[in-house]
């Protein structure tokens, strides 16, 4: 069974910590990283290399609140309709995983808003029977590790559990306030449903300069990938041997008396283009994606900060 690395991460704003999340990222072979409270904007734009990115904004389009999907590249996916308001944004796509269709969802909830009945119902019911959804949902409760049931805590464990869903964490903090007069809790965790347990691994990382530390899912799943574009040539085409290939394959005295003649000619010429365009040109290799080393000062320091966060 190939195995999917899905971590959640709020980033109290992921535009200032791209470059530190890319090395996360390859270094952690993650696969979907589900963000909250990116702070992103409509047009904002997130680029990382191997990754796309899918994010929905607050409804009032400023820098604040938001979430995002940064799913890889060769993984097949398509986004679905994202869900924005006062309470809850979320942005949503779809995979491919053991002949079923499985949402993979990021969700950030602000903590001062209060959740109506029923609205974690409807969020459920919008995902469907197979989900993923991670992010920071400001809701505590112990039955997922925090130090205290809230108000929200509890309405969200009575609406999971009343649509047969399981929640995963690490049962580790996750959230670290500046405030030296604040206890570190845990509000960042998973919820998912049509998944079993068994094959389900919840790890803190300690990685990623937030006021959030990342959680690391790994699920044991077939994901579908997408096959490599096919192309007829590339930068390193001989060119001269394409032309001369082609030359040896077109017949210039054939004598076209038909319609049908014309089209059985023309499938020829597109097949000769094909055939030269082959033989000149090098198969391209697999591309094996490198974890980025660290400079040994840059380890210290991630051993030392690791070790003080823990």
């Amino acid at each position: 069974m190939e195995t999917l690395k899905i971590v959640t991460w709020n980033a109290n704003g992921l535009s200032q910590h791209i470059p530190e999340l890319e090395i996360f990222l390859v270094n952690e072979s993650i696969d979907i990283c589900l963000v909250s409270e990116t702070h992103l904007k409509k047009e904002s734009k997130v680029k990382i290399k191997n990754y796309v990115c899918y994010h929905t904004p607050h409804p009032e389009n400023t820098s604040r609140g938001g979430s995002a999907v940064i799913i890889r590249s060769h993984i097949q996916h398509h986004q679905e309709a994202e869900f924005s308001n006062e309470l809850f944004q979320i942005s949503i796509i779809s995979i491919q995983a053991q002949n079923r269709q499985m949402k993979v969802a990021a969700i950030y909830c602000p903590p001062r808003n209060i959740i109506p009945a029923g609205g974690y119902a409807d969020i459920f019911k919008m995902l469907g029977n197979n989900f993923i959804i991670g992010g920071d949902l400001n809701a505590k409760h112990t039955f997922w590790g925090s130090r205290q049931s809230t108000n929200k805590g509890k309405k969200l464990y009575l609406a999971g559990r009343k649509h047969k869903c399981e929640f995963f964490s690490s049962g580790e903090p996750t959230y670290w306030p500046s405030d030296p007069g604040k206890t570190p809790d845990l509000i960042d965790f998973f919820i998912t449903k049509g998944i079993s347990r068994k094959h389900t691994i919840v790890e803190s990382r300690m990685d990623l300069s937030s006021d959030h530390t990342p959680v690391l899912l790994t699920i044991s799943e077939k994901i579908i990938s997408k096959e490599s574009v096919p192309r007829l040539c590339s930068k390193k085409t001989d060119w001269n041997k394409f032309r001369n290939r082609l030359e040896q394959l077109i017949g210039t005295e054939t004598i076209i008396e038909t319609e049908s003649h014309i089209d059985l000619e023309v499938d020829q010429f597109i097949s000769n283009l094909q055939t030269a365009a082959k033989l000149s040109t090098p198969p391209i290799p697999n591309k094996v994606q490198t974890a980025i080393k660290y400079p040994a000062d840059v380890l210290r320091m991630i051993k030392d900060k690791r070790k003080a966060r823990k």
